[in-house]
């Protein structure tokens, strides 16, 4: 599994700078978050949460509890900060928390389930508590969300979720951070580390997913977003390609009959990644339906016969 990563800070409107502050990295084993909050506004807060962060980064390796028992000891000595770390282990399908403060944490799964994590109240510098780290288990399309008290607290995730993770945070604080504070979110996204695609003998690189049960659905926008970040295409393509393979999957789901997806990349004048599917639900008409992946894609074809109606879209590598 590799774990995707990207986070979003805005200031209060009266200040120059963000009190709060956010950090993605990498570690031995995946993918790391933090996010801090320093109390009050302005430089004295940023100061407060740019050390809490610098001291994660330089300690990224260490037990959890341990570095922020230093980050204690270190913003004892000016303006104390709420914070929270998430280190992601990608080949062990976990992540471990551990904060003190008012930070909000969530891990939202592919079914849609939500499970808030709870973390101590306190302050790092000046109320500080025993701080137990929760390992928790996390998958190819599990969310995780960190975010300060600057965001309304209970926003609708789910009208979010097929965000790509930049976006996703930039959403959260944009649409439901509060006037009167600053705020900053943190997200990480789980995707299939796809090892190794089955090279095409003439022109380019397939995958090809079986679409069988419900759960295929997720395990295709997944695996469509790791095969064009494996094929160089950007973070906004990926993401575009991930809702419309999900799409796609969910159609043919329909039918109660499976099917088999195809990607292919094409690396003709324009490369494009091609994603081919025949759908057996009945209907008269196969364009119907299909306005969310014309959306997301460049080019989509259909043709029906008898064994269906075979669905092709594609789309093409932004031009540098």
């Amino acid at each position: 599994m590799h774990v995707a990563a990207a986070s979003f800070v805005r200031s209060l409107a009266t200040e120059d700078v963000a009190g709060d502050g956010c950090l993605v990295d990498r570690w031995a084993r995946g993918a790391l978050v933090a996010i801090a909050d320093g109390l009050g506004h302005g430089r004295p807060a940023a100061d407060a949460s740019a050390s809490f962060l610098q001291i994660v980064r330089d300690a990224r390796d260490r037990p959890l509890s341990a570095v922020l028992e230093e980050a204690h000891r270190a913003l004892a000595r000016g303006r104390g900060a709420v914070a929270a770390i998430a280190r992601f282990d990608e080949v062990g399908r976990s992540v471990e928390v551990a904060g003190l403060g008012n930070i909000g944490i969530f891990v939202a799964s592919d079914r849609g389930e939500v499970r808030h994590v709870v973390i101590p109240a306190g302050v790092l510098g000046s109320a500080f508590r025993t701080i137990r780290p929760q390992v928790i288990e996390f998958a190819e399309g599990d969310t995780l969300v960190l975010h300060t008290d600057g965001v309304s607290s209970r926003f609708p995730f789910h009208r979010l979720r097929t965000l790509e993770p930049q976006a996703l945070a930039r959403a959260v604080v944009t649409t439901y951070g509060k006037a009167s504070d600053d705020a900053a979110c943190a997200v990480a996204v789980g995707m299939a580390a796809i090892a190794k695609a089955r090279s095409d003998a003439d022109d380019g690189q397939s995958l090809e997913l079986d679409i069988r049960v419900e759960s295929d659905s997720e395990r295709a926008a997944v695996a469509a977003r790791a095969f064009a970040d494996r094929s160089g295409f950007g973070v906004k393509a990926q993401w575009q390609l991930g809702i419309a393979a999900a799409e796609l999957a969910t159609r043919v789901l329909r039918s109660g009959l499976a099917s088999r997806m195809t990607l292919r990349l094409e690396r003709g004048p324009r490369e494009q990644i091609v994603v081919a599917i025949v759908d057996r639900t009945p209907e008269t008409e196969g364009r119907v339906g299909l306005e969310s992946v014309r959306r997301m894609m460049d080019d989509v074809t259909t043709a029906t016969d008898a064994s269906g109606t075979r669905i092709v879209a594609r789309k093409l590598r932004a031009p540098v």
